[in-house]
């Protein structure tokens, strides 16, 4: 321990040129404020002439301003991504046509660093997450042209790769890319979205740098265990336009064996409800059988902390009903989950459930883990 600690102290200043900054895990956590600009090329997400032409019309900037903070030193998980970064923020979108409007987004996300030892020079790979309102939706009087974006507020995603360079001891610049995609999970339609190919200028100031003294020096070995999930999610969606959203319920469970802090791997079963089903389905069966889709899925899930996590199942249908949109046989969820308490026996989260990456419904998830 005490030469984990001298050799940590002898690292720790800045030095010139590109060389080591310092180790990337030490007993000290950052706050920083960041302002950043962006641009970005908007892609082609349908073939429908009319969505392209409003997209190829569109131009897209913004003003993002956020907080990001060093996950605390005393999490085993801040050595195993080598102090990653979470953060919140809100943007300030223009698309430079009035049938988008200018709309803002509130979002998280976190930030992982590629070194293994913090430089000037550095690379990260990042996710987020969030809401984005204020949009010009789609309107068959006052705005008829927007194919694109069926409600005012609508879900975000992004995935970033950042370039980062220590100007001062205080101060960071940086430059990055990746990916921004805007929908409402079939909420309302038209729901075609709008997916934005970023580039990002930033600045970053520290605020604050604090020591921790209960900080994990060493990373313990994790014991693998089975452990086992039940859950259920809420959402609606919008099966024709201008029509009523109709509700929907998930209820699954799973078995899962986590054999690392980041991955566990599982296998479950999904029943999915969607009202009114049995005015909408054809045919003679219950309407049970109208009302209810189910299939087994396997999945993978990928712990940021050891409360926060992201869950991705793939399955594929027993029994669905293609006049609620369930077309295809394979199905697909993918969303984020947080742990209340340390034991895990109450988790929330939201998620978005597809098939082939057609929206079915956002879905709102209570659960336990056990």
């Amino acid at each position: 321990m005490l030469q984990y600690l001298l050799a940590a102290q002898r690292d720790s200043s800045i030095t010139s040129g590109a060389g080591k900054l310092k180790p990337q895990y030490v007993n000290n956590k950052h706050v920083f404020t960041r302002i950043a600009y962006e641009t970005g090329m908007i892609m082609p997400v349908d073939d429908k002439e009319q969505v392209n032409a409003l997209l190829r019309n569109s131009s897209y900037s913004s003003i993002l301003v956020s907080n990001t903070w060093d996950v605390s030193p005393s999490s085993v998980y801040s050595r195993i991504y080598r102090k990653p970064k979470l953060g919140i923020g809100i943007g300030f979108m223009n698309f430079r046509n009035q049938s988008f409007g200018k709309p803002y987004m509130l979002y998280g996300y976190t930030e992982i660093p590629i070194n293994r030892h913090e430089r000037r020079l550095n690379f990260t790979y990042g996710i987020g997450a969030g809401i984005a309102w204020n949009f010009n939706h789609y309107h068959k009087v006052d705005n008829p042209g927007n194919e694109a974006i069926g409600s005012s507020v609508n879900a975000h995603l992004q995935a970033s790769f950042n370039m980062y360079y220590w100007l001062s001891d205080h101060f960071i610049m940086g430059i990055g890319t990746g990916f921004r995609h805007f929908s409402n999970g079939a909420l309302q339609k038209p729901n075609a979205g709008i997916n934005i190919i970023p580039l990002t200028l930033s600045l970053q100031y520290k605020i604050l740098e604090r020591q921790v003294t209960n900080f994990t020096p060493e990373l313990p070995p994790f014991q693998k265990h089975w452990s086992y999930s039940l859950y259920n999610s809420v959402g609606a969606k919008q099966l024709v336009k201008g029509e009523p959203t109709v509700f929907k319920n998930l209820l699954g469970f799973n078995a899962g064996y986590k054999f690392s802090y980041k991955y566990r791997i599982a296998a479950g079963f999904d029943m999915t409800y969607t009202a009114g089903s049995p005015q909408r389905v054809s045919g003679s069966a219950s309407n049970f059988s109208k009302s209810v889709s189910y299939g087994p899925y396997l999945g993978w899930e990928w712990y940021l902390t050891n409360r926060l996590y992201i869950p991705f199942y793939m399955g594929a249908y027993i029994h669905r009903n293609p006049e609620n949109e369930e077309e295809n046989v394979l199905f697909q969820r993918l969303g984020v989950r947080y742990a209340l308490v340390p034991s895990h026996a109450l988790v929330v989260g939201v998620g978005l459930k597809s098939h082939l990456g057609a929206a079915d419904f956002i879905e709102f998830t209570l659960g336990t883990n056990f």
